[in-house]
């Protein structure tokens, strides 16, 4: 059994992250993320960030792990809120995979705590998935309805070409083999 040792002064603001910590002591090896989130409560902002090919599951699941939010706030979300400033959000579905490929790698400093969200959970997480959205939309101004794939479409398939590329130089033949695949009526074959 491993011994962890914590550096710091640590205050617990609420009963919840007190069992976080402990069960995390117990059951996780997630404990330096938890310990993150209990002292996050000090600060007025939360970093974070989202890396290349990673999934939307990971990126919530992470999120959770900091305090910012939960599954079931996501799944609500997901299923009631219709993003129409942003025209590359699909309408609203039961499962988080509406948000799939949506959220632009990077760094992110949310103004916002584990604070905000012990307060207003709703809230904070919609306006979580609002300014990840916003920092696509800029991201994606490039993107257009060419017809043939839908800006959504693009995305997706620009996701793929991420997840399947070994380095940056790859991404032109990837794409292209895919972009002949949707030609050809083929199946995607990927992943």
């Amino acid at each position: 059994m491993k011994k962890y040792k914590i550096k710091g002064n640590f205050t617990l603001y609420h009963l919840i992250f007190f069992t976080i910590l402990i069960s995390s002591l117990i059951f996780s090896p997630i404990l330096i993320n938890t310990a993150y989130a209990v002292y996050s409560l000090k600060e007025r902002s939360t970093n974070f960030t989202i890396k290349t090919g990673e999934r939307v599951s990971e990126i919530f699941e992470r999120l959770s792990i900091y305090g910012l939010c939960s599954r079931w706030t996501i799944s609500q979300i997901a299923a009631k809120e219709p993003f129409k400033e942003y025209p590359f959000v699909p309408p609203p579905m039961q499962s988080i995979k509406r948000f799939e490929g949506l959220f632009t790698p990077g760094n992110y400093k949310f103004p916002f705590t584990a604070q905000n969200y012990m307060l207003h959970p709703y809230k904070t997480t919609y306006l979580i998935i609002n300014f990840l959205l916003s920092r696509s939309k800029k991201r994606f101004k490039l993107l257009h309805d060419n017809g043939k794939l839908s800006i959504y479409q693009q995305i997706i398939l620009a996701s793929i070409v991420e997840k399947e590329a070994v380095n940056h130089r790859d991404y032109c033949k990837i794409a292209s083999v895919f972009y002949n695949r949707i030609r050809s009526k083929m199946p995607l074959a990927s992943c």
